[in-house]
């Protein structure tokens, strides 16, 4: 989670952290990187890492959901395809984990 005090000091927004990527998972397929911040789902304010998780949980397999990612200075848009949780594999993209470069690890 990017909270306010993270977000002043990095000077990045508040929002719910990219940790890992779950390789051919949605978030592989949709393009996210290690360390993007999501800052919205569709037109949905996230400010942390459980109102993502809320707002995904009410969406259907097959859903496509329009995220606004903060990445390097940038702000892009992403479309995700809700995946079914007992088919995603288990294997993180090359091994890879976020929040060092923003202090969390």
């Amino acid at each position: 989670v990017i909270n306010e005090d993270t977000a002043a000091k990095y000077d990045i927004p508040v929002g719910a952290l990219v940790y890992s990527i779950i390789e051919d998972g949605p978030g592989h397929l949709a393009g996210l990187h290690v360390d993007d911040i999501i800052v919205k789902a569709d037109d949905t304010d996230i400010p942390d890492s459980e109102s993502l998780g809320r707002y995904i949980s009410s969406k259907s397999v097959g859903d496509v959901v329009k995220l606004t990612v903060f990445r390097d200075g940038e702000t892009l848009t992403l479309d995700i395809t809700i995946g079914d949780l007992n088919q995603l594999g288990s294997t993180v993209l090359n091994d890879e984990y976020g929040g060092e470069k923003y202090g969390l690890r």
